[in-house]
């Protein structure tokens, strides 16, 4: 199965047998989607920083919301295809799409942490955030970073992508900025 949310809020499971739909419902508009560890839910974000949990077994049922602060990054939404490169080389001539997709937003493989590109005042940084499920939390609440990394002024940095794995003893964090450097910072488990 494959899980999709698209800017107009629907939310999508599909058969990938198939390729066909096979259970949709209305949410908010969504940047990024993803199975529980457990597959019982589904965890999505959306642009406006909130983090939604809904029911696989229940379609359209929003479990809880959490706001992730600092999510988006300021500066995520003011890009343009002539503000991302330093030639002005028009964008569209180097990508097929209007933008390079962005990954502002990635859940670890067990769900139960996400890492989000954030902001605060003129500086962009990696943010994680934990992931509590419905009885860990109240139905609807805010949400502090429990750890900050890589935090650049705007100007030196504008992050476009992040990624990690957190299948090894330590923690891999990406941070992918629109200038084409990518800042790799390693946490270690205790």
């Amino acid at each position: 199965m494959l899980v999709t949310g698209d800017s107009a809020g629907f939310m999508r499971i599909f058969d990938v047998r198939s390729m066909k739909s096979i259970m949709e419902w209305k949410g908010q508009p969504s940047c990024s989607s993803q199975f529980s560890f457990d597959e019982n839910s589904i965890y999505s974000v959306n642009n406006n920083g909130e983090l939604c949990q809904w029911s696989i077994h229940k379609p359209g049922t929003c479990i809880f919301t959490k706001s992730l602060e600092g999510f988006p990054p300021s500066i995520a939404l003011s890009i343009t295809p002539s503000s991302v490169n330093d030639n002005h080389i028009p964008i569209r001539s180097l990508f097929p799409s209007t933008l390079p997709r962005r990954q502002m937003v990635a859940f670890s493989a067990e769900t139960d942490y996400v890492l989000c590109a954030a902001s605060s005042k003129q500086t962009t940084y990696g943010s994680i955030y934990q992931v509590l499920s419905s009885e860990d939390t109240s139905s609807t609440s805010s949400s502090s970073s429990i750890f900050q990394f890589g935090c650049e002024s705007i100007e030196q940095q504008n992050i476009t992508t992040v990624d990690w794995t957190t299948h090894t003893s330590n923690i891999t964090c990406l941070l992918g900025s629109v200038d084409g450097s990518v800042k790799v910072t390693t946490l270690i488990k205790v």
